[in-house]
């Protein structure tokens, strides 16, 4: 388990969201946020990178749109239609974090 402090991994998140303020546990990372396609990838790599956290089974699709739907997910999400992502709350991803690799949010 790693002694990860939650004002460094929210640096990491704010980088990558381009936002100055902060965020709480229940913050979600693409539906609050609007992370997704290449900045996930980046972010999560990053996480890897810094922390050692290991995300295999990380299904990408389920929790962030790729580059070229979240052009369009916004918009159909307004209207009620297009694919439904999970929430990934920042909470869950600093356990993943503490953790050192990925599970499942619980239901």
């Amino acid at each position: 388990m790693a002694n990860v402090e939650s004002k460094d991994l929210e640096g990491i998140v704010l980088k990558i969201a381009a936002r100055r303020q902060p965020i709480g546990g229940s913050t979600r990372l693409y539906h609050d946020l609007r992370i997704s396609g290449d900045d996930a990838f980046e972010l999560i790599d990053k996480i890897g990178k810094d922390f050692g956290t290991k995300f295999e089974g990380f299904k990408w699709d389920t929790y962030f749109p790729n580059e070229s739907e979240a052009l369009f997910a916004h918009i159909w999400r307004i209207f009620g239609g297009g694919k439904k992502f999970k929430p990934l709350t920042f909470d869950h991803l600093l356990n993943v974090v503490r953790t050192g690799y990925w599970f499942e949010p619980p239901a």
